[in-house]
């Protein structure tokens, strides 16, 4: 379906995606190439290289019928065919200074925001994208949210730059991850029926959420503050984003941890919600 004007949900994830990947280019302005080869948080990849993958993702939705289907050689840190996917933008580009690289992606930046601000389709609209298929258009938008978010992070951690943890992106971010939490509790970290949650993040863009199973044996969103949880988990924002993205540093990440212990455990086990 189409609307006349751009759809609500559709403009405000536009806004989020593009106050990340702008503030990733302001970073990027002022690296030296020195910096731009400095291992990212991202294993195998240094900061231009976020920058490389980030091209690629934004050019297929540019060009759905763009051929996607070239391999690159084995790596170690490539794990499934998601990894293989997304390291061909990598490695077309590895060899390349870190600030050609950025006027790339300023220039990519441009094109696709200018398309993605008349897009008149709705969030519900199926679409296919490479690998992954079909995909309703608002999920498919929010992950494009997610990576520019979190790969602002990742160039921000290497260097030292703290920041956008409480903007709009975040707070996209934040609002969606939170609702995996029921199903991770219940399915995943198999907790017990009556047990429950609460996860606590403090910091820049801090919130609370939590999650309890019920009867049935099935995880339920709990939007006011837990009492008496069978688990309390409490964390930075800083350290959620390593957990959640499964950064290379998250085994240091300080968490709080009161309640059950073992079932702590497995809930940061089954934390990252990345392939």
């Amino acid at each position: 379906m189409e609307t006349q004007n751009p759809h609500p949900q559709i403009e405000a994830l536009r806004a989020g995606w593009e106050e990340s990947v702008r503030s990733t280019i302001a970073i990027g302005r002022s690296l030296n190439e020195e910096q731009w080869c400095m291992p990212s948080p991202c294993p195998g990849w240094r900061l231009k290289d976020l920058i490389s993958h980030l091209i690629g993702i934004e050019e297929i939705l540019l060009d759905p019928d763009r051929d996607v289907t070239e391999s690159v050689s084995e790596k170690p840190w490539i794990k499934n065919s998601f990894g293989q996917f997304n390291e061909v933008a990598v490695d077309l580009r590895r060899d390349r200074l870190g600030t050609e690289i950025l006027t790339e992606f300023e220039n990519v930046v441009d094109v696709r925001n200018s398309a993605w601000k008349v897009d008149t389709r709705t969030p519900d609209l199926d679409v296919f994208f490479a690998p992954v298929g079909q995909v309703q258009l608002g999920l498919l938008l929010w992950r494009r949210v997610f990576d520019a978010w979190a790969h602002n992070q990742d160039l921000r951690m290497p260097l030292g730059l703290s920041g956008d943890l409480d903007g709009t992106a975040a707070t996209l971010v934040y609002r969606q991850v939170t609702q995996l939490l029921p199903v991770t509790f219940a399915k995943k970290c198999a907790a017990p029926i009556g047990s429950s949650i609460a996860i606590t993040v403090s910091g820049p863009g801090g919130f609370n959420y939590g999650a309890m199973v019920n009867d049935q044996g099935r995880g339920e969103f709990i939007k006011t503050p837990v009492v008496n949880p069978t688990v309390s988990i409490k964390m930075s924002t800083h350290d959620w984003y390593l957990l959640a993205c499964g950064r290379e540093g998250r085994e240091n990440a300080a968490v709080a941890i009161e309640g059950d212990q073992e079932l702590a455990t497995r809930v940061l086990a089954n934390f990252t919600i990345t392939p």
